[in-house]
This record gives structure tokens, sequence and C-alpha cells, in this order.
């Protein structure tokens, strides 16, 4: 449902419900003041009317054949009705009762203008009221609403207590009051309440259908709005307007320009990003490519930094070259070891002519080197030992004892054949022939 069509149902609902509890209100409140005047004007009537009867009289009417102008007190309360019906025309009726014991509620003394339609002395009342229903009426007592009688009429009761003349209750009068006048009065005013809420209703109508215009307005604002979002970037609203609405209409048209723009230049942007992400990545896997082929030949290199050169049967030669560190010295132990195990050697000559350092670490490793060499079954000979590397084992405390060393490789090699063995034979070479 539109925010337009929203907004109308909400005013016309809540101004139709508060113009008809208005209505109403104005209704119930006339009908009850104009019920309350007549109540309020029977109940003075009664007061004053209750003064003329005499009580003493009243209590010595008692059966049917009291009911006679002959009856002296009978004729005195009688007479007294008629001239408290003489003073206002709205009296329709007038007589008085009393509760038997046995609880009915009967005619004592009755006027009518008509002598022919008087009840008799203890005749059943015929009209029985909500007051004399509930049968205590120790005051005077006004009903709450008229009572449409069945010959059409609208009469409201009163009632005022009788005494004798020790105090005790003998009955009460009765006056009913003509009402048409008051039913007449609240007809009038409930027509004037309708009349007044069907001009509401009209007037509901067209306000309503001029706010449906004005708002109709905001609809199209939502809906372009929920469009924009949605990526309808070429979305906008008419709407030609001199006031509020036109003035947010064309903020709201501004406002999508300047999207509409901001996104296509991100976009041109991010499409630029994408292609420069691109060529980082190709250029990432050139680098990585050439990387890998770097180290590849970095352990081509380092292999080929630490040859094992077999010379005779069981004596392999590691000649090192450059300065020797930690890493390297892990290497030579992992190349020493493969070595042996690959040729079965017996003697091991590395060879340190072209090594001038080694740091002390590297210098322990070399150690260990040695170690795992002699656990393999093959001595070790150090061949060309610098003073800088003597002093490097000398400072580590290496055990000297247990090292063997020869000057040069020629010396390394002499000893190592004599460990495993073999002699070095000189052989003189021939003297060619005098020509």
């Amino acid at each position: 449902m539109k925010l337009s069509t929203k907004l109308t149902l909400a005013y016309t609902v809540i101004v139709v419900v508060v113009s008809a509890m208005l209505s109403l209100t104005l209704y119930l409140e006339l009908r009850r003041s104009q019920r309350e005047v007549i109540r309020d004007q029977l109940g003075d009537i009664l007061n004053l009317a209750v003064t003329q009867i005499d009580g003493s009289f009243h209590s010595l009417i008692v059966s049917p054949s009291d009911s006679s102008v002959n009856n002296t007190f009978y004729r005195i309360i009688q007479e007294n009705l008629a001239t408290i019906q003489g003073t206002s025309d709205a009296i329709t009726r007038i007589y008085t009762l009393r509760q038997q014991a046995d609880q009915r509620v009967v005619y004592v003394v009755d006027y009518q203008p008509d002598e022919q339609q008087v009840a008799t002395v203890g005749q059943a009342v015929d009209i029985i009221t909500p007051l004399l229903t509930n049968g205590d009426i120790s005051a005077t007592m006004v009903e709450e609403a008229p009572l449409n009688l069945p010959s059409g009429d609208s009469v409201l009761y009163g009632y005022a207590p009788i005494y004798d003349p020790l105090g005790r209750q003998d009955g009460a009068l009765v006056i009913a009051l003509d009402a048409s006048s008051v039913i007449a009065s609240e007809i009038r005013a409930r027509n004037q309440a309708l009349l007044i809420f069907a001009i509401t209703l009209v007037v509901v109508g067209v306000l309503g259908f001029w706010l449906r215009r004005q708002t109709t307005p905001i609809g199209d604002l939502l809906n372009g709005a929920q469009r924009l979002t949605q990526g309808n970037l070429e979305q906008r609203v008419q709407i030609r307007r001199k006031d509020d609405l036109g003035a947010l209409a064309s903020a709201f048209n501004t406002m999508a320009d300047s999207l509409q723009a901001r996104i296509i230049a991100e976009q041109q942007a991010l499409g630029e990003l994408n292609i420069s992400n691109q060529q980082l990545h190709e250029r990432t896997h050139t680098l990585e490519q050439a990387i890998q082929e770097q180290q590849r030949l970095s352990e081509t290199v380092r292999k080929l930094s630490l040859p094992v050169i077999p010379i005779a049967d069981q004596i392999i030669v590691v000649p090192l070259i450059g300065t020797v560190d930690a890493r390297r010295s892990a290497d030579l132990i992992e190349t020493l070891l493969q070595g042996v195990a690959t040729y079965r050697s017996r003697v091991v000559l590395i060879d340190f002519t072209g090594v001038p350092t080694v740091d002390e670490a590297a210098a322990e490793l070399l150690l260990q080197a040695l170690e795992a060499t002699h656990l393999l079954g093959a001595r070790t000979l150090l061949v060309g030992i610098r003073p800088a590397l003597a002093e490097t084992l000398i400072h580590i405390g290496a055990d000297l004892h247990t090292i063997e060393t020869a000057a040069t490789l020629q010396d390394g090699l002499l000893r190592a054949l004599n460990l495993i063995g073999r002699r070095v034979v000189t052989v003189a070479r021939p003297t060619p022939p005098v020509a």
C-alpha cells in the first residue's frame, strides 16, 4: 500500500472517529441536559404537591367502598389531585398508591378528567416502573428516563412519599409528566448530530482527496529512491511544484545525478585497478618464476661448491673454495656422508687450501662432520689448514689430538694411500737414445 494511501486512510479514520465521538457526545449531552431539566421540574412539582395531600385522610382510605365522592376523605384528596393537575398542562396523570402486605402495589386515590376511567381503591396499578419494582420510595424520586406507553405517549414518572400523623409511610403520590417535548428535543438533537456527522464526512472526503493529491509525490519519491537503490541510475522524479515537496524532488534529482557520476567514476577506477592488478599478477608470476630459477641455480652452485672427487679406490677429496659459514658447513656434513656412503670411502681429504677464513659456528659444524665420517668408518684428513682456521679451532676448544692434518694435498694423498695399504713407487723415466 502506498504511503499516500496510508496517510489518507489514517487521516480519514481519525477524523471520522473523532467526528463520530464528538457528535455522539453532543447528542448524549443534549439528551442528558433535557432529561435533567424535566426531572428537576417533576421533582419540584412533587415536592410542592405532596404537601397538599393530608396523610391522615389518606390513611383512612383502605377499601374499594371508599372510592366514592361521598367519602369525605377520598373527595378531599381527589380535589387536591385535580388542583395539582390544573397547575400544569404537562401533568398527564396523577394518583396515590400504596404497597400492600403481599407486596402488591394498588391505587388509593385516582384522578382523571373523565371519571369513568378512575381506578378504585385496591385496584392493582397497571404501570409498574423501575422505581416501583425496587419498592423503596422513602424520598422524592424521579425515573431516570421517560416511559413509552402503549398509546404512544412518552411520560416521565415521579414519586413522593405520603406519611400519616404518626410518621409512618402510608403510600406515595404519583405524577406522570408529559415528556414528548423532551423526546422531540432528543430527536432534534440526534438529527442535528447526524447532520453534523454527515457534513463532517463530506468535508473529510474532500480533505482526504486533497491530502492524497498532496502526498502522492511522497510515494513517487519513495519509488524513485527504491529504484535508485536497485541500481537504476537513470531514475529521476518528475514533480513540478514550488513547495517543500518540489524542493525535495529537486534535491533528490541532484543527489541522483551526483551518485550516478560518482558510481561511473568508481567503476572506471575499478576497471583500471583490475587492469593494474592483472599486470601486477603477471609481474609477480614472472618474478616468482625468476626467484625459483635463481633458487635452482643457487642450489646447483651450492652443490658444485662442495664437489666430491674420488681419486683412488676408497679415497675421496672434497676441495673447498671461499669462505665457509655455518650453512656451508651443514651442507659439507651432508656431502661428506653421501660421498662416504656412495664411494665406500675409508679416507676423506678435505682441502682447505682455498678457504681464507672459517667462523666459530662453521668450525663447530666441521668437527661434527669429522665425527659423522668417523661413525661411518672413514678417517678424515684436513689438508692445507691456514693459521686463521687453526686459531679458530683452538678458540672453540677443539681436541687437536683427534684431528689429522696434512700440509698439502700431495702429502694428504700419500698418507691416505698408506692408510689403505698402498705404496707410491717412483718409476724412472726412460732416457731417450742418443742419435
